[in-house]
């Protein structure tokens, strides 16, 4: 069976009286991870928030917003909902699922559709689709809690298929090594001063988490060649300038076919063009809970 590498994604962040999340311990939080069907590898931290390198991808926790991300054929729904259980819904400011339509769907244990309809028993919430419905998407669920997003409260995601072969070859344990692999990945340029966790799995694959002071990072690359697959994404406290730089480094690095853009509280010009790509897709708005958004389908030339 060939890996899923697409992922799905929650993001919470709650109110400033609601319980420390970083407070509710390692231990917690590994239930969290268990419940959605990963293991975690490793933990690193900085000042402000606690980082763990999971089996399939990451989880990030701050005091008042938690980050995680999956692939393959986890249940992030069950983390999630594990989750609710501990934060009283009156207490949560913003809840956003994501699912990035998948390579394998007919291998996953769950549908989106099945997800958020657990999740509407929990709290009111929307949904959207961004993209192409029948082909490259992203499906996005929110709570219903209109809110003025902080200005430092920014994320964006990179999600690119059809990785250049030359580049999926090196993440393997045979490959160059994990120092070798940040250099032909540009961390030093992409990343500066960012503390670096990653892992090259067996027998192909490769994580990064990156943690500086509240910004957060995670990188993941499934390089099968019949379905490969990698992913960027960076939150907190950048401005728009470094979101375009960070997104022009990685198409160069990896040469993807296809790739989704989503930018939250953050934008590209309407009119700027991303070298060696066309824009086939292209959406902004404000979503119904107060966040901007702005979505690119680039397509190489």
């Amino acid at each position: 069976m060939l890996f899923e590498g697409t992922e799905k994604k929650f993001e919470i962040l709650v109110e400033p009286d609601a319980p420390d999340l970083r407070g509710l311990g390692p231990e917690f939080w590994r239930e969290i991870v268990t419940a959605s069907r990963a293991t975690i590898l490793n933990h690193s931290a900085s000042d402000h928030l606690d980082a763990w390198l999971l089996s399939e991808s990451s989880l990030f926790v701050s005091r008042r917003w938690a980050v995680m991300i999956t692939c393959g054929r986890t249940t992030l729904i069950e983390g999630l909902l594990r989750l609710l259980e501990r934060i009283p819904a009156a207490q949560i400011v913003s809840l956003i699922y994501e699912r990035k339509n998948e390579n394998f769907p007919t291998e996953q244990r769950t549908t989106f559709a099945q997800d958020v309809a657990r999740l509407r028993r929990r709290i009111d919430g929307d949904d959207q689709v961004f993209g192409d419905p029948r082909g490259d998407h992203i499906s996005v669920f929110h709570l219903n809690n209109r809110l003025e997003p902080d200005r430092e409260d920014a994320t964006v995601e990179l999600l690119m298929h059809g990785i250049a072969g030359e580049v999926a070859d090196l993440f393997t344990p045979d490959g160059p090594g994990r120092q070798a692999l940040r250099r032909c990945l540009g961390l030093d340029d992409l990343l500066p001063g960012f503390a670096l966790d990653d892992h090259v799995f067996a027998p192909q694959g490769y994580s990064l988490n990156a943690v500086r002071d509240r910004r957060y990072a995670t990188m993941h690359v499934t390089p099968e060649r019949e379905a490969s697959y990698a992913s960027f994404e960076m939150g907190w406290g950048f401005d728009d300038a470094e979101a375009r730089r960070a997104v022009d480094h990685l198409l160069a690095v990896f040469e993807p076919t296809r790739a989704d853009l989503l930018l939250f509280a953050r934008r590209f010009d309407e009119s700027a063009r991303l070298a060696g790509y066309a824009t086939d897709r292209r959406c902004s708005e404000r979503l119904s809970c107060g966040y901007p958004v702005q979505y690119l389908h680039l397509v190489k030339e």
